[in-house]
């Protein structure tokens, strides 16, 4: 779909303003048919509270999710705002490691991908 095709999606912004917006401040659009970045984000940290909330301090949790909810996630626990998103490398099949310790979560890894060596060394990744 290109982006003539979203116009009626895009309002108050034509497929240029919408394109321009998403460069320069990406946390202030809501994708057609979807969410905003914060919307998102939201979603996401309250899903990561539920989730770690079941399990007892201490307890080693294995989450996957998708590029966008990944990025959400670590703004928030980087202290970035939406906007530098962009800033953060998370590529296919990345491994990122956080630590929570009450309602802080600490990064320790971001995009981790030696798991896939035997991939990457064959050009496939």
């Amino acid at each position: 779909m290109i982006l003539q095709d979203l116009t009626p999606y895009l309002t108050p912004y034509s497929p240029s303003d919408f394109y321009e917006v998403w460069m320069k401040a990406p946390a202030s659009v809501t994708m057609p048919d979807g969410e905003s970045l914060i919307q998102v984000q939201t979603r996401a940290l309250a899903a990561l509270e539920h989730v770690t909330a079941l399990h007892p301090p201490g307890s080693t949790l294995l989450l996957c999710s998708h590029k966008f909810v990944n990025l959400t996630i670590l703004c928030h626990a980087m202290n970035l705002p939406l906007d530098r998103f962009r800033e953060i490398q998370q590529d296919t099949a990345a491994i990122n490691l956080l630590y929570k310790n009450g309602a802080t979560f600490t990064v320790k890894v971001v995009n981790e991908r030696s798991h896939l060596s035997w991939v990457l060394e064959n050009g496939d990744g």
